[in-house]
């Protein structure tokens, strides 16, 4: 096995295409939150990806690399790893993805319960079960074509557990104090102001209120 290449080309055919293609389809099945339907619009130049979404992510990403890397470099001081380097790399970096897809549901801060109504959307469980599934068909049954080794059980359920770790990094993310980042630019709340577009929101509610009225 090519130890220079941790991961190959079909790996990453498989975490962009499939899996990251069913992450995005299972979150688009979840209900919008009450709280948004009863607010207002937000103002058009504010920004999509808020500093809370921007602290989340890069904690991920720290996580994420951190623990391939350690794979990567200290594997062989575990028994179970030796010879699977490549297989486990790949099957934990889709662990991740699969757990962060779970830690996604919820993007404010103080939304600390990501399993908040997770029974009641079952096309985010079926979908969950999916990526799941395939992700065990193709580690344990995918051989040279995939170009995967098959683990044993307790292989499989360290990537599991290290691809888990996701929850636990998001929910830190939520501990943080408020504005813990804040002194940096990247990290600060900006309102932009917009007066056109808040006269024309004011005039759109008032015109509906003389409707219902």
């Amino acid at each position: 096995m090519n130890k220079s290449t941790p991961l190959t080309a079909i790996h990453m055919i498989w975490i962009d295409l499939l899996l990251n293609i069913l992450a995005s389809f299972a979150l688009a099945t979840e209900n919008p939150a009450e709280d948004i339907l009863a607010r207002g619009p937000f103002n058009w130049k504010e920004y999509i990806i808020t500093p809370f979404m921007r602290i989340t992510i890069i904690f991920q990403i720290i996580y994420g690399f951190s623990v391939l890397v350690f794979i990567l470099l200290f594997s062989d001081d575990f028994d179970f790893l030796v010879e699977k380097k490549k297989t486990i790399i790949f099957n934990t970096l889709a662990f991740l993805i699969i757990f962060n897809q779970i830690n996604s549901r919820k993007i404010k801060k103080k939304e600390y319960n990501i399993f908040k109504d997770f029974a009641q959307n079952k096309l985010f469980f079926i979908i969950t079960f999916i990526m799941i599934f395939m992700q065990t068909l193709a580690v344990q049954y995918g051989g040279k074509s995939l170009d995967c080794v098959a683990l044993t059980f307790n292989e499989f359920m360290f990537c599991v557990a290290i691809g888990s770790g996701s929850l636990i990094v998001g929910l830190l993310a939520r501990l943080l104090p408020e504005n813990s980042f804040g002194n940096i630019g990247f990290f600060k709340e900006e309102k932009k102001k917009d007066e056109f577009g808040d006269k024309f929101v004011e005039k759109l509610m008032g015109k509906q209120r003389n409707v219902l009225m």
